[in-house]
């Protein structure tokens, strides 16, 4: 059995209508089921980079409120060192720092359902709120210092929560995903241990050296530093592999910043190793230590304004890939439906056209002819019709001369008929004028026989006589015979 057999036997039972609705059934729901897959796809993209450009600008929003902390957290470290000019610094950054939550919570109320943050920002300000009120002179310098870093600590550990809920952190793009982690994870925790490090080195604007614990704490830190920047620039290497040109435009700040970390390092630990303090180099080194940070955050911005700029050029192409897609899908179904009608249009007049010249046949009208225009396989069946039309056509005019001549010869020979009628019928005059002669004759004949019956007997008669005369002279004879003897 032919494997093609089924669908033949389908095939042959629809009309034109049906197979063209089967066709269509076959060929579109495949074409809606990728296009819907492609569609969502897309759409769902789309929505990844939404969320992603959400959580980047809420970022940026937290980005502030990061720094001032750190600012304040070297503004309180002075004043605990013993600097009184940090109090108004304090009083200044705290407002900027309130300020720049306000704008937190404004973008919380906005997005924090999306983002589910919850009541996380306020729990950050109230432990904002709860370290600003609580900075007393004669407080434990290093205790304080690391309740601030405690806090900041939860406001990174806010950012990485941030990224997560935003999808960012999930992003399928290597090149953002890079970026993204530079300006989440890397550069983050680079700039803490950074604003760390100045918000010691703050505490020698005094002209006082370092407390063994701060001083502990401040080589703990500039290893951690270390640490960072190697991961730091691991991250902008990986990135470089995938974006050489976004990893330049972010490389060069970054670079900059550590070049110059590098250099407040060294000296630092040299100030710090040493036995001479003074105000004027403690507040140098203070002030560096403000450059290096404000480097760092350079880098940062720089680093965000990349990736702002990459998820929105990756945003606007999906938009126009979703267009594009959508238009082809259109286009594709219109020229489908274009096709598809166009071929039943094409078939269904080549069809009626044949059937119209099959009934003029039937009706005996031999000179209908099929326009054939096409050269598809209805062609070729119009061209045989025709074919067998003009073969019918011929052989009926034959058959049609042929029974003209037919005609004349059958005109000619009832002539020749009416001719011979009437020559029969003298003949048959003639014959009956014949025939009365002949029974005349007859009659005669009959007269004539009667006599000659008679003759005929009396000349039976005459010869029995004379057969007995004879015999009576045979007799005689041998009378005499034998009286001679």
């Amino acid at each position: 059995m032919n494997i093609l057999s089924p669908g033949i036997y389908l095939t042959n039972r629809l009309r034109f209508p049906a197979k063209f609705a089967v066709l269509a059934i076959i060929v579109v729901i495949p074409l809606i089921v990728l296009g819907l897959r492609v569609f969502n796809s897309l759409n769902s993209s789309i929505d990844t980079v939404a969320q992603e450009r959400v959580g980047r600008e809420y970022l940026h929003v937290v980005t502030p409120i990061l720094r001032l902390s750190m600012l304040q957290r070297a503004a309180t470290n002075r004043l605990l060192a013993g600097d009184a000019s940090a109090a108004q610094d304090m009083v200044n950054n705290r407002g900027q720092l309130e300020t720049a939550f306000n704008n937190l919570a404004d973008m919380d109320a906005r997005q924090g359902r999306t983002l589910e943050t919850e009541n996380r920002v306020q729990r950050l300000r109230d432990g904002a709120r709860s370290l600003m009120d609580s900075v007393k002179p004669g407080l434990a310098q290093d205790e304080f210092f690391a309740q601030w870093n405690e806090q900041l600590a939860q406001t990174l550990n806010f950012i990485y929560y941030v990224s997560a809920t935003s999808g960012m952190v999930l992003d399928e793009d290597y090149a953002s995903l890079f970026m993204i982690d530079l300006s989440t994870i890397r550069m983050p925790r680079e700039i803490n241990v950074a604003g760390q490090i100045r918000g010691i080195t703050a505490g020698l604007s005094t002209g006082q050296g370092l407390n063994v614990p701060m001083r502990g704490s401040l080589e703990s830190l500039l290893k951690i530093e270390l640490q960072f920047r190697a991961e730091l620039e691991q991250s902008i290497r990986l990135l470089k592999r995938r974006a050489p040109e976004l990893a330049a435009r972010i490389g060069d700040p970054i670079a900059t910043a550590t070049s110059t970390m590098d250099s407040f390092r060294n000296d630092l630990s040299t100030y710090v190793k040493g036995t001479e303090f003074s105000v004027q180099q403690g507040q140098a080194l203070s002030a560096r230590g403000n450059v290096v940070v404000a480097g760092l955050y350079k880098a940062q911005d720089e680093i965000q304004t990349a990736l702002q700029g990459e998820l929105d050029a990756r945003y606007d192409g999906l938009l126009r890939q979703r267009e594009v897609v959508i238009a082809m899908c259109v286009v594709m179904g219109l020229l489908l439906l274009y096709a598809f009608c166009s071929i039943y249009r094409a078939l269904r007049v080549a069809i009626d056209s044949l059937l119209g010249v099959t009934r003029r046949l039937a009706d005996g009208d031999l000179s209908a002819r099929a326009q054939v225009v096409s050269q598809d396989e209805i062609a070729d069946i119009g061209n045989g019709l025709n074919a067998m039309a003009e073969a019918f056509a011929s052989s009926i005019s034959h058959m049609d001369r042929t029974s003209y001549e037919l005609s004349d010869v059958a005109a000619r020979l009832g002539t020749s008929i009416g001719l011979a009628k009437q020559s029969m019928n003298a003949q048959q005059a003639e014959t009956e004028q014949v025939a009365t002669a002949i029974n005349e004759m007859t009659a005669s004949v009959a007269d004539v026989a009667q006599n000659t019956e008679g003759a005929a007997m009396a000349a039976d008669a005459a010869n029995t006589a004379s057969r007995d005369g004879l015999r009576i002279m045979g007799q005689t004879h041998s009378t005499i015979q034998a009286l001679a003897e």
